[in-house]
């Protein structure tokens, strides 16, 4: 970049980088779980603040960045469907929501009962946390996902948790999004 914007300056005659192709990075194979281990997460994860995330994502495949995202208006629970219409990300400590970065991210997505179940117990403790925070309650973004406050899901917190998750149920360590 410095001897492209040298160029532009006319301080350059020609940037000599400008035919050097950088190596492709290697590409890491994904860890996946397979359908034992994958109930053992979800056995896991029972119960625990982060039982609705990491079901959505077993169940659906969505990404950590379109699960925190997800509002209740996108949810259709008797229809047993959602739709990916926006993502959440921290930024530097700042909260981001934005698209889906490509138009297939964009998406509906069929849901099974056991999702279903999942986000209707999620509904209710959320339902909860707000009668007993009362004004002090926080989820003015329509979130499915939230703090016990009702803020915005943070995305250390969930793979710390999961990471959590995956050691007491003696899983291999994998990301949130293998």
């Amino acid at each position: 970049q410095a001897l492209k914007w040298a160029v532009g300056l006319e301080l350059a005659y020609r940037n000599p980088a400008d035919p050097v192709r950088p190596p492709r990075p290697e590409r890491s194979e994904v860890q996946t779980l397979n359908a034992l281990e994958a109930r053992r997460l979800a056995h896991a994860a029972e119960g625990s603040t982060y039982e609705g995330p990491i079901l959505m994502a077993l169940f659906t495949g969505m990404r950590q960045a379109d699960v925190i995202g997800l509002r209740w208006r996108d949810v259709d629970l008797e229809g047993e469907r959602l739709s990916v219409v926006q993502t959440l990300q921290r930024v530097r400590g700042e909260i981001i929501i934005k698209e889906p970065k490509s138009r297939a991210g964009r998406r509906a997505i069929a849901l099974s009962p056991t999702v279903v179940a999942a986000l209707r117990r999620e509904r209710a403790r959320q339902e909860e946390r707000e009668l007993s925070a009362g004004t002090a309650w926080a989820n003015d973004r329509d979130l499915v996902f939230t703090s016990v406050a009702g803020t915005p899901l943070d995305d250390s917190a969930l793979r710390r948790g999961f990471k959590k998750l995956l050691a007491e149920a003696h899983l291999p360590s994998i990301t949130f999004h293998d």
